[in-house]
């Protein structure tokens, strides 16, 4: 895609800043690190670690966040330079282009709908029942159990299952070897054995929703477990069965959530943290890496630790137990002295 740096600040909602003897009427032709940029490049500069290239860069204009006194280009500021840095980016990548074919080595049942501009790969499989809205795509490996309903414009990677009567919503990426609608694990011990309790739900996915690698998103015991609208998932996370995750909610690697929790819009649940199950977290809660969260929180604000507490009486807790050690060594001083002067 090419456009003007005028047509880009418009679609990122940017102001221009030109220094003298710059023009808005350049013209973009992709986007590149700051300091690997040409004159035909938009770049950005967010991170401070790499101002030092304000003043060299060979971008025909520079994302920022604030106007940078000693760059020389043209500046598009934007109060969130990462969002406008990651729409622009979207702008200027072109998508890969498919086939809009169902190949003859795949296995799709006859009684499945097909939308039209539809590809599927060679080893896809289609189980009796299922649809597939238009331009959606399927990659080998894929296996669409009885009844899956996919909407238009989606993508599964390699090796992606989707198990029977699942819903899957429309523009979704999901990423390789993830599995939605495994079993949830319900099971009830008793005197000589484990009763399985039947998982007969099912996982709904909702509009714009990626998913990465290796994730697992349970179906429910009964009803349905829901990935809201607009939610990212990062690779190596486990979702529970009758788990609600609302909209905009963003999930690091490693985390998992336990079974029947409620997690809100706009939350952030950090690297390797866990949710217990029957938890509920309100919006815009932010749950730091590592953290356990036991009980529901549902005051917006950054939560940390396990029992994860609001993250600045995680920080005075922390620094009151580091301070024991010097407390502790200071005692031992106390007590050898007057153990001498007793002695």
């Amino acid at each position: 895609m090419t456009m003007t740096l005028t047509e880009l600040a418009t679609k990122l909602g940017a102001t221009i800043h030109l220094p003298s003897g710059t023009s808005d009427k350049i013209t973009i032709k992709s986007i590149a690190p700051v300091d690997k940029a040409t004159a035909s490049d938009v770049t950005f500069l967010i991170n401070a670690e790499y101002m030092k290239f304000a003043a060299t860069t060979g971008a025909a204009a520079v994302i920022v966040g604030k106007v940078i006194a000693d760059c020389p280009k043209p500046q598009l500021v934007h109060e969130n330079a990462y969002w406008a840095f990651a729409t622009a980016f979207q702008m200027f990548v072109k998508p890969r282009e498919e086939s809009g074919l169902v190949d003859p080595r795949a296995v799709v049942s006859p009684d499945a709908v097909i939308g039209k501009n539809v590809t599927i790969y060679p080893g896809a499989y289609v189980s009796e029942g299922c649809s597939i809205g238009a331009n959606s795509v399927l990659f080998p490996g894929v296996y669409l159990g009885r009844g899956v309903k996919i909407g238009e414009s989606t993508v599964l990677r390699a090796n992606v299952m989707v198990e029977d009567g699942c819903v899957i919503g429309n523009r979704v990426l999901l990423h390789g070897n993830t599995t939605v609608g495994a079993d949830g694990f319900g099971f009830a011990p008793g005197k000589d054995n484990i009763a399985k309790i039947p998982q007969i739900g099912i996982v709904r996915i909702e509009d714009d929703v990626e998913i990465g690698g290796g994730c697992t998103i349970d179906r429910a015991a009964m009803g349905e477990t829901v990935i809201g609208r607009d939610t990212k998932l990062d690779s190596n996370v486990h979702i529970g069965h009758n788990a609600r995750l609302g909209e905009h909610t963003m999930v690091c690697g490693g985390t998992c959530v336990a079974g029947s929790a409620k997690i809100g819009n706009w939350v952030v649940l950090a690297g390797s943290t866990s949710i217990a199950n029957h938890v509920e977290l309100g919006d815009r809660v932010t749950i730091g890496a590592l953290a356990g969260v036991t009980k529901s929180l549902k005051e917006p604000g950054e939560y940390m630790g396990f029992p994860a507490v609001p993250a600045s009486q995680w920080r005075r807790e922390i620094a009151s137990v580091r301070r024991l050690k010097g407390m502790d060594e200071r005692l031992r001083a106390v007590e050898e002295k007057l153990g001498k002067s007793e002695g």
